[in-house]
């Protein structure tokens, strides 16, 4: 599995901003996943930057702990 930095989450972010789909920057980055990038936006738009920073277990722990 690629681990991404979040400076390559960004950048596929905007390429999502500028109009590309969710499969089309999943093929830019070389992930097979558009359900990653999906992932990603939606964790961006809910905390940010740091939303990025989560890896997805600690994402879910940290989800577990505030709602």
């Amino acid at each position: 599995m690629v681990k991404f930095t979040v400076k390559q989450k960004l950048q596929a972010l905007n390429l999502l901003k500028e109009g590309y789909s969710s499969h089309s920057v999943a093929q830019m980055i070389g992930t097979g996943s558009h359900q990653l990038i999906d992932t990603w936006a939606v964790q961006y738009q809910h905390f940010g930057v740091k939303g990025l920073e989560i890896r997805h277990t600690q994402l879910n722990l940290y989800l577990a702990k505030t709602f």
